[in-house]
């Protein structure tokens, strides 16, 4: 072999060792991203905390009243209502359309519808208080018939306190209004209290 063809046979030995080491060298990666893609990931995901609605708390039941604190309760509800009621320019104008009678100023109705006016919301606040106390349970029937005859005395006291003339007025007076069914005085027997007064 002469040098020419030694030299050639050792740049011909040394690219096919380059070759070959770059081949080997890009199998190599391949392999490692292969291996890296192909083992499965020691970390855990992070847990989503999903929050949890809260119940809100259930009202306490209130407690049956005592007859002793049931009649407490009675009067001091029923206490504004009556106040405007036996107010004097109140009821003796009231009087002018119950039992007739004359007025120094021709106008009872004015009066009248003033006063009630004032009585209605208080009569709705009533109402509703006597639906949601916790009365005795015995006191229960009758508070029940004097929701009832207060309901149907609200309609009547909310058209008075719209009636924009005498005659108005006593169109009220003489077809609304319902006749006491003595619910009251039944109650107040239940709670110890004495009856109304006239």
């Amino acid at each position: 072999v002469n040098n020419f063809q030694g030299e050639a046979m050792i740049t011909r030995a040394i690219a096919v060792v380059a070759a070959l080491a770059v081949a080997l060298g890009g199998c190599a990666g391949k392999d490692a991203a292969r291996e890296s893609s192909a083992t499965p990931s020691t970390s855990l995901p992070t847990p989503t905390v999903v929050a949890t609605p809260s119940t809100p708390p259930t009202p306490a039941k209130p407690a049956t009243l005592t007859r002793v604190q049931a009649g407490q309760r009675y009067l001091a509800l029923v206490k504004p209502v009556n106040a405007v009621l036996e107010e004097p320019k109140c009821k003796e104008s009231e009087d002018i359309f119950i039992s007739g009678g004359t007025w120094p100023n021709d106008h009872p109705d004015r009066v009248v519808r003033a006063c009630f006016k004032r009585f209605v919301p208080l009569h709705e606040k009533l109402i509703a208080a006597l639906q949601t106390t916790a009365w005795p349970v015995d006191a229960r029937a009758d508070i029940a018939d004097m929701i009832s005859i207060n309901q149907a005395q609200l309609h009547c006291a909310k058209k008075a306190s719209r009636a924009a003339t005498y005659d108005a007025m006593s169109e009220v007076y003489a077809g609304c209004f319902p006749e006491d069914d003595g619910s009251a005085d039944r109650v107040r027997a239940r709670f110890g209290l004495p009856g109304r007064s006239e």
